[in-house]
């Protein structure tokens, strides 16, 4: 096959945890031709946390959009995008279906096409297919943006194409789409755990729903200071959320048993580096209760469970993440 008609893998990845999955699915399957498409956005911490993964495998070309993390140019996409199409694919593994992704594997021919978990908004998806409460609603927004790219020739549409799963979610097939368990082998064969088990210490990951107007500032504050009441005999380590804003509210929690800890890299690299292997993990609906307890399956995975009658948003979204949560993932109600 001379270099022309060569056949490459996609990679589109927009965030750490998609990075994550890539690098994962990438010695699953074992894909050779490999080509990494990074998208960032106008957060430095998200680039940042995406770039540190760049060292942990090797990929034959990488293809960068907005790397200054400048808002979206619909020319800068459209060019990117046209970039791509030059290429020929056996397999595309996308995490989002944000425009650009879904103008992307429409118009690009491939075998086959796998959604690698963008946290929980695999379940939704997956639940949208045979939910329609799930759906989301089309907006004229949505329909604006699908427009601008068909203009420029390229599809925007994935009714017709069958998207498959490379997921550690739990999910049951629908029809004849192919759900593949990502098990986080490469993680857990690449770094080497501590010995040392952190038998005492709550590692409690945080949670953007004030900053996604789910939920009022001071009830999040209020389930923070109930779940220290409910450790109180441990010290909890604090992981904010890469979004999560921490304001001088947050200062009032602060104590000798409770830490703030801001991740400079993603949660699941972070607690592979640590010294101590954790024990206990906690959170509300974070989907890294599922990562984490896929790569520490000796910890005790803990989910706070949020009153509805607390939520401002979301409320049918997160009901259904708690009813589709692991279940070895303990529920408790505060």
């Amino acid at each position: 096959m001379t270099k022309e008609n060569q056949k490459y893998n996609l990679f589109i990845v927009r965030s750490p945890l998609q990075f994550i999955n890539a690098i994962e699915a990438k010695h699953h399957f074992k894909t050779q031709n490999n080509i990494l498409c990074l998208i960032h956005n106008t957060s430095t911490v998200n680039s940042k946390q995406m770039n540190q993964l760049l060292t942990l495998t090797t990929w034959d070309k990488t293809l960068e959009l907005n790397h200054d993390n400048s808002k979206n140019s619909l020319f800068n996409n459209i060019k990117f995008i046209k970039n791509i199409l030059k290429y020929q694919f056996n397999y595309i593994f996308t995490g989002h279906l944000g425009n650009i992704n879904i103008a992307l594997i429409s118009s690009l021919m491939t075998e086959d096409i796998f959604l690698i978990d963008d946290g929980t908004a695999t379940i939704a998806l997956h639940e949208s297919i045979l939910n329609p409460k799930y759906q989301k609603k089309i907006t004229l927004n949505n329909l604006i943006r699908e427009y601008r790219f068909k203009i420029f020739g390229l599809k925007c549409n994935i009714k017709n194409l069958k998207i498959n799963y490379f997921t550690f979610f739990n999910i049951t097939p629908h029809l004849d789409e192919k759900i593949i368990k990502n098990e986080f082998l490469f993680l857990k064969n690449n770094f080497k755990k501590s010995t040392t088990e952190s038998q005492n210490t709550v590692y409690l990951l945080g949670q953007n729903l004030v900053e996604i107007a789910a939920m009022h500032e001071d009830i999040y504050i209020g389930y923070l200071k109930k779940i220290i009441n409910y450790y109180q005999n441990e010290k909890i380590i604090y992981y904010p959320h890469r979004s999560e804003t921490i304001t001088p509210k947050y200062q009032v929690l602060e104590k000798s048993n409770f830490i703030i800890k801001k991740v400079t890299q993603a949660i699941e690299i972070e607690l592979l580096n640590n010294n101590n292997e954790p024990q206990h993990i906690a959170s509300f609906i974070s989907s890294a209760l599922f990562s984490l307890h896929n790569i520490f399956p000796q910890a005790t995975v803990t989910s706070f469970i949020l009153d509805v009658n607390d939520l401002l948003s979301h409320q049918e979204e997160i009901k259904m993440l708690y009813k589709n949560q692991d279940k070895n993932i303990k529920q408790i109600n505060l």
